[in-house]
């Protein structure tokens, strides 16, 4: 069994993207807790991809005031071969469109 030493990552402040891992690593899991519905995109990138055309690695749909995750319960964590990178788009899967309300909090344990 391989062992992993995950570290807790979250936002400072409100942010639409956070980036989690800036080179290659492993993703236990991720949350984001929006004011507003969204979706939540990530992507194997040490960058925030401009709005438009995307092709993301994760997508889920995020409900409001509460806390919307992508978690690897009993599956191998994902491993990243660029980094991590999380955003909240008002349209998905394949285009981002950056909201231009609401506030957004992500975290997840990397390693």
């Amino acid at each position: 069994m391989i062992t992993f030493a995950l570290a807790p990552v979250s936002s400072a402040s409100s942010e639409t993207n956070h980036v989690f891992l800036t080179r290659p690593g492993v993703v236990a899991d991720a949350y984001v807790f929006p004011s507003v519905a969204c979706y939540v995109l990530g992507f194997d990138s040490t960058t925030v991809p401009t709005d438009g055309t995307v092709s993301p690695t994760w997508v889920w749909a995020a409900t409001a005031n509460q806390a919307n995750s992508l978690t690897y319960a009993g599956m191998p964590e994902a491993r990243v071969g660029k980094g991590c990178v999380f955003c909240v788009s008002t349209t998905a899967p394949f285009t981002k469109t950056t909201p231009v309300s609401g506030t957004y909090f992500f975290s997840a344990r990397v390693e």
